[in-house]
């Protein structure tokens, strides 16, 4: 999550910098492990270093780069035990917050969480699911009406899902029908006010996405893993 508020920076070269490097490493452009230079930042987005050193700076406060002294910055490796941290902090989270979003959303909220479900479900494209799962859950901690956990949610589905990306292969199809339903099922109880359907089904998804990923990627650091290697040869 972002330890210094990027909303500082609105409409700033240091927010268009950060946004677009942020994506690189969610669609695994930049691959866990790639070594990022402040100079081929810069000249990549006809920049000065000091808006691409910013940005950089904020990613490094995301936990996204790590600096190297005198070299640079790399993308942070994510292994098995970054994972299983992920899903223990997101199961502690997010169910609480489908059911306080089934509690509190306003009904523009519960309108707009369904259409994020529906553009999801419709979607065929994998990766631009992958964006609106996100979406999904940024928009259940802010109908929940927990500010502080907005943040907090946004980074750690975005860790989550910059694993599959690492992979470079789509999730198991029987992965992603769990999800599509699930989604559907909280998108209904959080519109008929129904908390403990809410948070069991957000449970579930988390529960089976995190044994789908992890049985995938087992022990192996995705800084190992090949981005060009064809999904079917996987």
């Amino acid at each position: 999550m972002p330890s210094i508020d990027v909303a500082e920076f609105a409409d700033s070269l240091v927010a268009a910098v950060y946004h677009q490097v942020r994506d690189d490493i969610l669609l695994a452009r930049l691959a866990p492990g790639a070594l990022v230079f402040e100079a081929d930042v810069a000249r990549r987005f006809e920049v000065s270093k000091t808006p691409a050193r910013e940005a950089l700076r904020l990613l490094v406060g995301d936990g996204l780069l790590q600096v190297m002294p005198r070299r640079g910055y790399v993308v942070r490796p994510v292994g098995l035990d970054d994972l299983v941290e992920v899903f223990r902090l997101r199961l502690s989270l997010e169910p609480g917050l489908a059911a306080d979003a089934a509690n509190r959303a306003t009904n523009d909220q519960v309108n707009a969480l369904e259409e994020l479900v529906a553009r999801y479900v419709a979607e065929q494209d994998w990766q631009r699911q992958v964006r609106f799962a996100m979406q999904i859950h940024v928009a259940l901690a802010l109908a929940a009406g927990n500010k502080r956990a907005v943040p907090i949610v946004d980074g750690l589905v975005f860790e989550a899902h910059r694993v599959w990306m690492s992979l470079s292969t789509s999730p198991p199809r029987a992965a992603y029908e769990h999800a599509r339903d699930r989604y559907q099922d909280i998108a209904t109880a959080v519109s008929g006010r129904d908390p403990d359907t809410a948070s069991a089904a957000m449970r579930d998804m988390l529960t089976a996405a995190q044994r789908h990923l992890i049985s995938i990627v087992g022990g192996m650091p995705l800084d190992h893993a090949d981005p060009s290697r064809p999904a079917g040869d996987r």
